[in-house]
């Protein structure tokens, strides 16, 4: 089973490297290829209404908020932990700011071991990555514990 380091790495390699964003016309089709991206480098993607403690969660109302607000856009199991990703794709900075937030109650209520975001931009913005297999985006990633 890979590690949080390896799911790190490869995505990297797959946001550097392999992303087209013009491939993409919602923020679900970014998604999508990211998930079949990864299921084919040999991780554990969850199906997204199966997500650990989602129900519990929703149950508990550890969240306020919409249920849409305590559910992942990608969770991998790895060997040492889940990790929740939250995606956006071409979006506001408030929206990304949200994403930020939404990620950080992740760890706070010890829903998962590591959780990050995965932006893509066609807006150049301070801070981010240039996507090599297409120049006109840019992403910014980052995974906490």
């Amino acid at each position: 089973m890979k590690t949080i380091n390896d799911l790190q790495t490869s995505v990297d390699f797959y946001m550097e490297w392999l992303v087209n964003g013009d491939n993409f016309e919602v923020e679900q089709d970014f998604e999508d290829d990211l998930r079949e991206y990864l299921i084919n480098d040999g991780f554990d993607v969850m199906d997204k209404r199966n997500v650990e403690n989602t129900n519990e969660a929703v149950s508990e109302r550890l969240f306020s908020g919409r249920v849409e607000d305590q559910i992942p856009d990608i969770a991998v199991d790895c060997f040492n932990g889940l990790v929740f990703l939250e995606l956006k794709f071409c979006d506001s900075p408030s929206l990304y700011s949200a994403d930020v937030k939404k990620v950080n109650r992740f760890l706070e209520k010890n829903k998962c071991q590591a959780a990050g975001v995965l932006f893509l931009d066609n807006v150049k913005r301070e801070g981010w990555k240039a996507c090599r297999g297409n120049n006109d985006y840019n992403y910014y990633f980052e995974i906490g514990q």
